[in-house]
């Protein structure tokens, strides 16, 4: 039921972009739409990849990026079992409340509000070496109405990848070796951040990244911080990042995004695992793809485990 390396040209208005052009899409093999359940059931079609149950809010559209970065094709995405979402290399999905296919519109993606809530999933970063980064965080797309240099499919963020800054929450950006937690106002490319990199890593005794291991991200009532918890056979680590200046993005409503990419310039990725990496090759080194699953939202005062 996945797809998806497309090149397409587009046209487009004020909010929404419409592919005008004949595709080639390439399928993924993964569970097929025969092994969902009923009411997560769907027919693909570009770029709507499938459904998934977000527990605690309802049914998900998973709608693929147009381009990974301009005139950069966007990598493929699987969905299946009606809770996991597999970006491959160079992959890029958004949360969609509804997906038209053959088009970008930022009225499709989700504005949820995350104040007081909790966001939980399980992540398998298992094949993400050093110089990968497999990423689930959150952005302004709903409000944004310029559908920028990526395919034209209104993405956004705070280091303006497609031509177009908004606000960004990294509830993760990791890899086997590297976790870290980051809030960006849309004029902040760098902004407020936190890192895992004791406890955590390949063979650890805590949170061993050569399996799967569970994220919880609570959101502060008045969206001023966010609190990460990993958890995986009963060890937990926990962060804290604090930015004031977040409240405001968090309360228009924010959209997620999952993500799996790399750059392959010498000294490019050394930002973000230079620390505990000292070698290099993600073209051959990242794994062809990494697992998030089980995804929900509750309220701050569900005190339950991950």
């Amino acid at each position: 039921c996945i797809f998806c390396n497309i090149a397409t040209t587009t046209t487009s208005t004020t909010k929404t972009t419409t592919v005008t052009s004949t595709h080639t899409i390439r399928t993924v093999t993964t569970t097929g739409t025969s092994d969902l359940p009923t009411s997560c059931s769907d027919t693909p079609g570009w770029p709507c990849l499938g459904r998934i149950h977000l527990k605690g809010h309802g049914l998900i559209h998973i709608i693929s990026a147009g381009e990974n970065q301009p005139n950069s094709e966007i990598g493929a995405t699987g969905i299946s079992h009606c809770n996991q979402v597999s970006p491959y290399k160079q992959g890029r999905v958004y949360f969609g409340e509804s997906c038209s296919r053959g088009t970008w519109s930022n009225s499709d993606y989700t504005a949820i509000n995350f104040l007081g809530k909790i966001l939980r999933f399980s992540v398998d970063l298992s094949k993400a070496q050093c110089g990968c980064v497999a990423a689930f965080y959150l952005v302004n797309m709903r409000q944004n109405t310029d559908p920028g240099l990526c395919g034209r499919d209104y993405y956004c963020d705070a280091s303006r990848v497609c031509g177009v800054a908004c606000a960004e929450v990294d509830l993760m950006e990791a890899n086997r070796n590297m976790y870290k937690v980051t809030l960006h106002n849309s004029s902040d490319k760098d902004g407020r951040q936190a890192a895992f990199d004791i406890k955590y890593g390949p063979g650890n005794k805590c949170i061993n990244t050569e399996k799967a291991f569970n994220v919880r991200s609570a959101i502060s009532y008045d969206g001023s911080s966010v609190t990460v918890n990993l958890e995986q056979g009963g060890c937990t680590i926990e962060e804290t990042v604090t930015y004031s200046e977040m409240s405001v993005p968090f309360w228009a409503g924010m959209t997620p995004v999952i993500s799996y990419w790399y750059n392959d310039k010498p000294g490019s990725m050394t930002w973000f695992d230079g620390k505990v990496c000292k070698k290099y090759n993600p073209k051959h080194a990242c794994g062809e793809n990494v697992l998030f699953s089980n995804f929900s939202l509750s309220g701050s005062g569900d005190m339950l485990p991950v």
